[in-house]
């Protein structure tokens, strides 16, 4: 199984802000549905280039945030509502990108997006790559193909006849050999098309091209507006120097067939769905009834997305339920416990307010990593109140629920901030030595905070039990109000290797 070498999430440095924008796995920085909302309030920009600039902003900080610059983004795709509104979004992007031969790869596509909502953008950086353009001589490309580090990315790469389908990966090919990558390096290759009859010509042309069963990955066939003189455009990604080149990245779709939206993709070991909903994957449309029925569409859902990623809930590493009402939390244990009703076999969770769009009462975030065995980690004498473990060792990733400031076995709470500080400090420790690790194999430390004084405090027992071991880690610090003593609480990310 491929290693992890790095995680961390980025989230807005906003009081109040609980969603993360994006996360960084090994070197890629991956954002899936930027959206032109406040972050703290969920409230859309007003129209769309306020919101498609809005999202591009939130990408930048994204970027920012991990360590990089706009200059490590390698590509970026942007979907809109409607057709007419394709062409606006250029404006933005343009003078985020002013020099046309310094941009990423890019492409406005349409789909549905959520009530409010005029445009989603996902975006990937490779951190310490700096972006090259690269095209074919007469081939005339508004949006490039660019190499970025061992990554190359294409825009879509169209034609406009049955006839010269086999063009379109020629091109590809063509593409790969211009810049030193092989056919054994493709990682992703996307097709879009109008009509869904085309598709098998298409499939035939792309074998012909690539003939190698073994390395050919699976096409994505996406249903999809393309310019009216064109019946075809494809895509790829290539990584070059691994073993396994469509584990370093993949996207991963609930309803490529109905709306070419992906719910997540596969980042090395790791798999992500950042916003699972309890909508209808197809149409976006939010569910109907109460917060059992939410609950229950958003884990199907997560279901549904493990399985187009080739994993199963077993492998689940970590669930994040953000909600629009935290409140009826025992309809969330219910529901939680009807997947996972062995109390020693469960993934950690937590839950979080976020202000989500109408109709979207929960939405979802998952890390999992296909094929890894979960080894569930508990703190003698400690347990939640909801029904969550403390933690869970998934393949070489240790994750945690959010530790809070109890003693074990007696369940006394903590005085004050910093004697629940350490408390929840020494609970990460326990569950570290029980997935065979110390404090040197930590990558994040997630504080939740109810009062910014608790900042400093927390900052100070993170620097103590980590800066002996000369690894550098992350501290996010999110500033919202908890629920009970309204003391700091903790969750820890570590990788073993």
């Amino acid at each position: 199984m491929q290693q992890l070498s790095r995680f961390f999430e980025v989230y807005p440095d906003l009081p109040g802000a609980t969603i993360p924008l994006g996360i960084c796995v090994d070197d890629l920085v991956y954002a899936n549905g930027l959206a032109g909302i406040d972050p703290v309030t969920g409230v859309p920009a007003d129209g769309l280039l306020a919101q498609t600039q809005l999202a591009l902003d939130h990408l930048k900080a994204l970027v920012v945030g991990a360590g990089g610059s706009i200059d490590n983004i390698g590509r970026a795709v942007a979907y809109v509502t409607k057709v007419e509104d394709r062409d606006a979004v250029y404006g933005p992007w343009d003078a985020m990108f002013p020099d046309a031969q310094d941009r990423p790869a890019f492409k406005v596509l349409v789909g549905s997006l959520p009530p409010g909502h005029l445009i989603h953008i996902d975006g990937l950086a490779v951190l310490g790559a700096r972006r090259k353009r690269s095209d074919i001589d007469g081939v005339p490309a508004r949006d490039p193909t660019v190499i970025l580090g061992d990554w190359l990315f294409t825009s879509r790469v169209p034609e406009d006849a049955e006839v010269e389908a086999r063009q379109n990966f020629q091109n590809l090919a063509t593409l790969l050999q211009l810049n030193g990558f092989s056919a054994n390096d493709l990682a992703q290759v996307t097709l879009f098309c109008r009509d869904a009859n085309d598709f098998a010509v298409a499939q035939r042309a792309y074998e012909q091209v690539f003939t190698d069963d073994r390395t050919r990955p699976k096409m994505h066939r996406l249903n999809s507006f393309i310019l009216p003189r064109f019946r075809y455009s494809v895509e790829m990604i290539a990584r070059r120097g691994v073993t396994k080149p469509q584990h370093a990245f993949q996207e991963i779709y609930l309803c490529a067939d109905r709306r070419p939206v992906p719910a997540g993709a596969r980042l090395g070991a790791l798999v992500v769905a950042p916003g699972l909903t309890s909508a209808d994957p197809a149409t976006c449309v939010g569910t109907k009834g109460d917060t059992e029925t939410h609950l229950r569409a958003a884990m199907s859902n997560m279901v549904a997305f493990l399985a187009a990623a080739e994993a199963t809930i077993d492998q689940l590493a970590r669930a994040t339920f953000y909600m629009a009402n935290v409140d009826d939390r025992a309809t969330m244990n219910a529901v939680w416990s009807s997947y996972y009703p062995d109390e020693a076999d469960r993934p950690p969770h937590k839950y979080a307010p976020a202000a989500l769009p109408d109709g979207h009462d929960v939405r979802l975030q998952i890390l999992a990593l296909p094929g890894a065995p979960r080894q569930t980690l508990e703190i003698p004498g400690l347990k939640h109140m909801d029904w969550m473990s403390m933690g869970a060792r998934t393949g070489d990733l240790v994750t945690s629920s959010r530790l809070f400031g109890s003693y074990p076995f007696t369940g006394a709470r903590a005085v004050d901030a910093v004697e629940a500080t350490k408390l929840i400090f020494g609970h990460a420790e326990t569950l570290l030595k029980q997935a065979g690790v110390d404090w040197s194999k930590i990558q994040q430390v997630t504080a939740f905070v109810n009062d910014p004084l608790h900042r400093d405090i927390v900052a100070a027992e993170w620097r103590r039990v980590t800066d002996d071991h000369g690894r550098a880690s992350r501290l996010n610090i999110v500033e919202w109000q908890l629920a009970g003593a309204g003391t700091p609480r903790i969750e820890i990310v570590a990788i073993v290797d």
